[in-house]
């Protein structure tokens, strides 16, 4: 289990990281204070650039639990998959539709594994 993964399981975050070609797309879920302190984070972290920020939504319930923070290969996805992706998390006005998307790219990759 890689170093963030432990962390973000004591502060009991879950969520889902793609990266690969250039591009980061992750989903963060928890408590709210633990949520913003992990955003902040990112912002700090000087490997980081470009940062936008989706949505901050309340959730009847999380949509990656069990998930430390699994983590998808954005270079092993197809390319029509991946720009998919990266394009709907820059035209999106909500996050239903990019968290469907990594929903469904993870249970692909479950299946296939």
């Amino acid at each position: 289990m890689k170093k963030w993964q432990v962390q973000n399981g004591l502060i009991e975050a879950t969520g889902v990281l793609c990266s690969g070609r250039g591009y980061f797309v992750q989903a963060i879920e928890g408590l709210e204070s633990h949520d913003v302190m992990l955003y902040a984070k990112i912002l700090k972290d000087e490997r980081h650039k470009q940062v936008s920020h989706l949505s901050i939504e309340l959730a009847p319930m999380r949509a990656f639990s069990g998930w430390a923070m699994a983590h998808i290969d954005g270079n092993t996805l197809s390319a029509e998959l991946h720009a998919r992706l990266v394009s709907q998390t820059l035209v999106a006005h909500d996050s239903d539709p990019t968290v469907n998307l990594l929903q469904r790219v993870l249970k692909s990759l479950r299946k296939a594994s």
